[in-house]
């Protein structure tokens, strides 16, 4: 399998040592003609990372980019650094896969995480032989080490939360990632009590699959309910996710998350969402004055249009939220703090609260073909809606006030999804059956 998004692969497979350090020459190069001369290095507990890192330091030492190595810090860390200090970035993760998979997340100096028309240009190249030489002496002269990066997110962090009159008890469920080394500091001094469960850092991540899931979370929903606590959360493996439950042990719904931050955190503004949220939040957001630009899935796209739109807030109901102060990509800590915030200020349970805002139907088919420019899928669109919107070649969106269809096609793998959202649950049945008729 080749490698996908951020250079992710199997490490020793997909990922070898080699493939790394061309990866890491190639880079360096390039920052050297861009005029940077430094990059901010960190990597998560992978057993593979500290490798990966070493190889990647030789090459950007070869030519001539000094390394300013953050070492272990969860995702979000890595990119306020970057952000705050002006400097690309890169972070060795493969965030929610496996533990035998790893890959290479560069940001640029903005925090952004550089997209794939940048990655295949760097792909395109891994064919070359280059010169990987490493003069020794640069590694005490161009390599620094930096400690207390963690403090110092959390320090910024902690002064711009909030809390309210509400006292907290929540489960943390860390999955033996990254968040583990991070969320418990931020609850203590927040003083907010808080349970662990799947906790201690773990490449192997015995406990569940680094992907918080649901399906996963079931330590999480009894250690809510069993301790009485107000809200459980889950992370993925480098912490730029959050998955919530509620009082009840139930799932908090993405879309229901970004209401919360809007309507009790921030003030109507520009915010940037992925196409896979709820129209029915969009319809709740747009009647309180925000304006919103909808985007195509990932956090390099969503990170575009935030700096695009000048944005004060970005969200995708996968558990991705984006608060741009901090950076301009997912953050699962930032967003645990003002979650905590909007919590203990509430009057309610998040159980009274949770309930779905509309009717949706989503479902993944394999699909071996290339719905790029299809005729067929724009032409049923635009008959039942008057639009079909394009966000990309393989994202097909068409909607009224009351009901959406989106076609989207996987770019990593060979599935395509089909969504359909509705107020009533027989007419999104049947709105779903009638879009699977267009291609199947």
């Amino acid at each position: 399998m080749a490698l996908i998004y951020t250079f992710r692969g199997v490490y020793g497979k997909d990922l070898t040592d080699d493939i790394a350090a061309k990866i890491g020459f190639i880079v360096g190069e390039r920052f050297q003609k861009e005029g940077y001369d430094q990059i901010i290095i960190g990597g998560d507990h992978r057993d593979s990372t500290n490798i990966l890192k070493k190889n990647i330091i030789n090459s950007f030492l070869a030519n001539n980019v000094k390394i300013l190595d953050i070492g272990l810090v969860p995702s979000p860390v890595l990119a306020y650094i970057v952000k705050r200090y002006r400097i690309p970035g890169l972070m060795i993760t493969a965030s929610h896969n496996p533990p035998e998979w790893n890959g290479l997340q560069f940001h640029d100096p903005t925090s952004k995480i550089y997209g794939p028309d940048w990655e295949n240009e760097i792909k395109a190249r891994l064919n070359e032989d280059f010169n990987l030489e490493l003069d020794s002496t640069k590694l005490k002269t161009h390599v620094t080490q930096k400690g207390g990066i963690i403090n110092e997110y959390l320090n910024d962090l902690i002064s711009k939360i909030k809390l309210g009159n509400k006292k907290l008890k929540v489960v943390i469920d860390s999955g033996n990632g990254m968040a583990t080394t991070i969320i418990p500091k931020l609850l203590d001094m927040l003083a907010i009590d808080y349970i662990e469960v799947n906790s201690g850092l773990d490449p192997s991540f015995p406990n569940r699959p680094s992907a918080p899931y649901i399906e996963h979370l079931e330590a999480l929903k009894k250690a809510v309910i069993s301790n009485s606590a107000d809200v459980g959360f889950a992370y993925d493996g480098d912490s730029d996710r959050l998955i919530v439950l509620d009082d009840k042990g139930e799932s908090f719904s993405g879309d229901l998350i970004t209401l919360l931050f809007c309507k009790e955190l921030l003030k109507p503004d520009n915010i940037v969402l992925s196409i896979e949220t709820s129209f029915a939040v969009e319809k709740e957001l747009e009647k309180i004055g925000y304006k919103i630009e909808n985007c195509r899935m990932g956090q390099t796209f969503l990170g575009e249009k935030i700096v695009e739109k000048d944005a004060v807030f970005a969200g995708e109901p996968n558990g991705h939220y984006t608060f741009p102060y901090f950076s301009y990509r997912g953050d699962g800590i930032a967003s645990t703090a003002y979650f905590c915030q909007v919590l203990s200020s509430m009057q309610t349970s998040l159980s009274e609260i949770n309930k779905p805002l509309s009717n949706m139907k989503r479902e993944k088919f394999d699909w071996e073909g290339d719905i790029s420019d299809n005729a067929e899928i724009e032409d049923y669109l635009t008959q039942k809606f008057g639009n079909c919107k394009r966000l990309n070649h393989r994202l097909y969106i068409g909607q009224n006030d009351n009901s959406r269809i989106i076609f989207r096609q996987s770019q990593f793998d060979p599935s395509l999804q089909i969504s359909v959202e509705t107020y009533d649950d027989r007419l999104t049945r049947e709105y779903f059956e009638e879009a699977k008729r267009v291609l199947f």
